[in-house]
């Protein structure tokens, strides 16, 4: 639950005896920070591998430089987002920041696999598959008008590009409305009772397409409750 080695790389193994899913892990290191040495001594690159015979291992996943221990109630924790199918499961430190005097020591203490639905894998035995998250950044333009947008397809393939899964119906997204900026509604003539024409302007979110439409209502002591307009060919949208 606490080993203390010395130096790194340093390695903490668990053998299921047979094949289990794991879908994340989590770490801690110093349980007391009354030394000081729990900045020192806690694991800032490690890795997560798996094995099927104890020999050859695959790595699911690592970090390489990962911040220094601030607190002894941090839990570092990481979804794997692949599905790790293994009987050997091991946690390799490859380095700590050392202490001043020179001396470099390892501290883990409450190594955590978890399974498919986040319990121990023990006790889940017959779940394989892992869920799969992660953030296309930034990417991705939506459309310029709301509603309810087609289906999105996710598939999956191997290395050679050959399918694996796929699913073609994922649930579609609802676009919300953008909103006008700094619109006004002026009559060319404040005097009550004068026939006049209106200014209308405002900056939209998003484009105005080609003969779109412009909707202004009028509050009802107007004499015109509703003017809906086409905008013609050559209207300037600038």
């Amino acid at each position: 639950s606490g080993p203390i080695t010395p130096g790194a790389p340093q390695w903490a193994q668990y053998d299921f005896g047979t094949p289990v899913s794991v879908c994340s892990y989590s770490l801690q290191s110093r349980a007391s920070d009354v030394l000081g040495y729990l900045s020192s001594d806690g694991p800032t690159a490690y890795r997560l591998a798996g094995s099927h015979d104890g020999e050859a291992y695959t790595v699911v996943h690592s970090v390489e430089d990962g911040p220094v221990w601030t607190s002894t109630g941090e839990a570092r924790a990481h979804e794997l987002h692949v599905n790790a199918h293994f009987r050997f499961f091991r946690l390799e430190v490859r380095a700590v920041p050392g202490r001043s005097s020179g001396n470099m020591y390892t501290v883990l203490r409450n190594i955590k696999l978890y399974s498919p639905t986040g319990e121990d894998p023990h006790t889940e035995a017959k779940e394989t598959q892992c869920k799969i998250a992660f953030t296309i950044d930034a990417a991705v333009v939506n459309r310029h008008y709301s509603g309810l947008t087609g289906s999105y397809a996710v598939s999956t393939a191997g290395a050679s590009g050959m399918l694996i899964d796929s699913e073609s119906a994922a649930p579609a997204s609802v676009l919300l409305e953008g909103r006008l900026q700094a619109a006004s509604v002026v009559p060319a003539s404040l005097l009550a009772g004068a026939l006049t024409s209106m200014r209308v302007s405002f900056t939209t979110s998003g484009p105005l397409p080609e003969f779109g439409e412009i909707e202004v209502v009028f509050p009802p002591e107007a004499g015109l409750n509703l003017s809906v307009a086409s905008l013609p060919r050559a209207t300037s949208r600038g």
